[in-house]
């Protein structure tokens, strides 16, 4: 079955539960949803990732709800610069816009700034429809989407294993179970560099009896001295700050077992620190020490976090370096990489 990737566009703070609804319709309808959860930083450089993930996207969704967003450059947020790009390279658009908005108190200009781009939308010929709540924005999103599959078919992509004459099968997402991948058997597998994002140490522990001889690891880890940081990433993944172990002492015991089990081993460990909610985490493997030394081993491993879902819930695969996607996620671990601060090194 032929499989579509689907950008979804949007504001985010005040659209986060409807955000889930359209992300978790199409996951329901087989395909792949792609949106900001992906993205780390609100800068010129993010800019060029989203218009690259959109190229790749066969379908835009664009959701208006109550805000304009944050402003990207020349008085333009970041969803219209992204709805003018979606239209400039003939994506096929479909909007979904807030029947009744709720009146915000922004300053005159941004106010005039929404009204002007929802009448811009309204008025633009795309396919459009209105929402009152999430659970009819959904079934709209449902709707529209197999009329948009039956009857303006897009390239789309199907499992490599399916085509006969294909020469390489890493061209293509390869979809995994949480559980299937295990992070002692990247570091096992990884030649020289392994590089782990994630909340905290502690899913680390069991990957420490691993060899990590001649290996250079660099771990990236949330700050937990930013309680509006953890706060915001407690509630989008629907856990308690309680059910997470204190940053500190994961790290003093995880320092105490690798240096025990690895000493003179010419093991090198850098630890970070970001106080960005990652609900994006990678394990890249053989990506080099400045993530600049691609090779046949290489690869990311990559998990999204859903809102208020648990992470055995959350969307995991392997990238390659010939998947379409590579490039695109070598340069979001480069950006949390270089805006994160040391935290150890031993």
């Amino acid at each position: 079955m032929k499989k579509y990737q689907i950008f979804i566009s949007s504001t985010y703070d005040d659209l986060k539960e409807e955000r889930a609804a359209v992300i978790e319709t199409v996951l329901r309808l087989g395909h792949i949803p792609l949106g900001m959860e992906a993205f780390t930083a609100t800068s010129r450089k993010q800019m060029e990732l989203i218009e690259k993930a959109i190229d790749l996207s066969d379908y835009y969704i664009l959701i208006i709800g109550d805000r304009y967003g944050s402003i990207y450059k020349d008085d333009i947020s970041f969803t219209e610069t992204e709805y003018n790009y979606a239209l400039a390279t003939n994506k096929p658009v479909i909007s979904f816009i807030k029947k009744r908005p709720v009146a915000l108190k922004e300053n005159e200009k941004v106010k005039k700034k929404f009204k002007t781009f929802r009448e811009t939308v309204l008025n633009n010929g795309n396919n459009s429809e209105f929402w009152d709540n999430k659970d009819e924005l959904a079934r709209k999103v449902s709707e529209s989407l197999a009329n948009e599959f039956n009857n303006n078919e897009q390239i789309g992509w199907v499992r490599a294993d399916s085509i006969k004459d294909i020469n390489n099968k890493t061209t293509y997402v390869e979809w995994i179970l949480r559980n299937d991948f295990v992070i002692a058997n990247a570091i096992k597998e990884a030649k020289r560099d392994i590089f782990i994002s994630g909340s905290s140490l502690v899913s680390l522990y069991p990957s420490v009896n691993e060899d990590l001889s001649n290996k250079r690891m660099k771990l990236l880890t949330m700050d937990y001295s930013d309680k509006d940081m953890i706060d915001q990433f407690c509630k989008f993944t629907g856990t308690t700050y309680d059910l997470l172990k204190p940053e500190d002492e994961s790290f003093n015991n995880f320092q105490k077992v690798v240096t025990a089990k690895n000493a003179h081993n010419n093991t090198t460990i850098s630890i970070r620190k970001i106080n960005v909610m990652l609900s994006t985490v990678f394990v890249g493997v053989d990506l080099g020490e400045n993530f600049d030394e691609i090779n046949n081993s290489s690869y990311i491993k990559v998990q999204h976090y859903l809102y208020e879902k648990p992470g055995s819930e959350s969307l995991n695969y392997i990238v390659r370096p010939d998947c379409y996607l590579f490039r695109f996620y070598l340069e979001q671990i480069k950006s949390i990489w270089n805006k994160s601060y040391p935290y150890s090194e031993f």
